[in-house]
């Protein structure tokens, strides 16, 4: 099929890779000239899409099946919404349940309601607190105070009101993702996931299997049911927590594709969310839930290699980076979403590792980065040798 994808970022990235996996056309839409996911759509339209010409809009519409929202800028969600309408398209959004789940504010009064354990919000809440903004995902904008003093001078230097800001204690231990795909509330669950982050609260790598003894797996499933229930869900949607002090504590929900965790679901089980997405959608149907004899192990990770270093960022570094495209075998990886080039003096690389155990996937790696750090030092030596 043909499919739209509105955004070229973090989320296009993904949802262009597992298009391209599913077998789909990906007509990709950014007002960005050199968006992340460009290089991974087969068709790429740029321009506003708030001040767009009917042409335009005509060109990027009119082949399209379905159109997978990959944004979380409400004017383009509302825009691209009317204009699905108009061209009798699937436009493959529940908006009710984003507006919840995109309000951190409102999605925390939902898991009050539902007695889900959370955070403790500011002021029950001692320091460290964690602050961020409520209408946005992810790391940005997230903050650490450490005391009174530090609060009070945050919230007079700070652009956002306080009162869109959500303030609630910092917590430590393993946090966790997992999917589920939905018809009117009744869905299917998907792989659980191990998150770990950057120091700037920015995910890094994700791991499956995710560590968690069955009945933690259980928990986290009637979790994130009972929630795709009460939203009453059509499409997908991850809950992200963290499990502190003997217990686990919800984080956030995102009503629409999240980034990263759906390909480790995909390379894990065999799973495509996307094409869950679209089932949801175009068919009304959800898949019941799959159990495959052996799953896989999975390492997927981003790196930012400079002058021959390698680090560790989270997935931010993948958001401003331009000129990506996939690569097969990548130092010994199973694949890439990368803009390396020979000789390049520093690039970025989400890496994909798979195996039969996680201790295999792990020396997997070790065996990549050690590739990486050979090329790195060879080309630096040839650099020299021409200066």
């Amino acid at each position: 099929m043909n499919i739209a994808v509105l955004g070229g970022g973090l989320q296009g990235t993904e949802a262009a890779y597992l298009l391209r996996k599913a077998g789909h056309k990906v007509f990709m839409l950014d007002k960005r000239p050199h968006a992340p996911a460009k290089g991974l759509a087969h068709h790429y339209f740029c321009f506003d899409l708030l001040h767009a010409t009917e042409k335009q809009i005509d060109a990027f519409i009119s082949p399209v099946e379905a159109i997978i929202p990959a944004t979380e800028s409400i004017n383009a969600l509302m825009a691209m919404e009317r204009m699905a309408r108009k061209y009798n398209k699937i436009f493959c959004f529940d908006g009710a349940a984003y507006s919840i789940s995109s309000n951190k504010v409102i999605s925390n009064r939902l898991f009050a309601r539902m007695g889900l354990p959370g955070p403790l919000p500011w002021p029950k809440a001692g320091f460290p607190l964690l602050l961020k903004p409520a209408n946005s995902s992810g790391s940005k904008g997230v903050k650490v105070v450490i005391n009174i003093k530090e609060l009070k001078e945050l919230l007079a230097s700070e652009k956002t009101p306080s009162a869109e800001l959500v303030m609630e204690e910092f917590l430590e231990g393993p946090s966790y993702s997992i999917e589920v795909a939905a018809v009117m509330g009744e869905g299917t669950t998907m792989e659980v996931t191990l998150l770990q982050f950057d120091e700037l609260f920015d995910c890094n790598r994700v791991i499956y299997p995710s560590g968690l003894d069955r009945a933690g797996v259980s928990l986290l499933e009637s979790m994130v049911l009972q929630l795709a229930k009460a939203l009453h869900l059509t499409g997908i949607m991850d809950l992200e927590v963290i499990h502190t002090a003997g217990q686990f504590k919800v984080l956030e929900i995102d009503a629409r594709l999240p980034s990263q965790t759906p390909t480790v679901a995909y390379h894990a089980s065999g799973v495509n969310l996307v094409n869950c997405l679209l089932d949801a959608f175009l068919r009304g149907t959800v898949p019941s839930q799959m159990v495959l004899k052996k799953k896989k192990a999975v390492i997927y990770e981003h790196l930012y290699c400079r002058s021959g270093k390698i680090f560790f960022p989270g997935e931010h570094i993948v958001a401003e980076s331009s000129g990506l495209y996939l690569q097969e075998n990548f130092f010994g990886a199973d694949e890439a979403i990368t803009n390396y080039a020979p000789g390049k003096k520093s690039w970025v690389a989400t890496v994909i590792i798979t195996s039969e155990s996680i201790d295999e996937a792990w020396q997997k790696r070790q065996i990549m980065l050690e590739k990486i750090i050979k090329q790195e030092d060879k080309g630096k030596q040839q650099r020299f040798l021409y200066l």
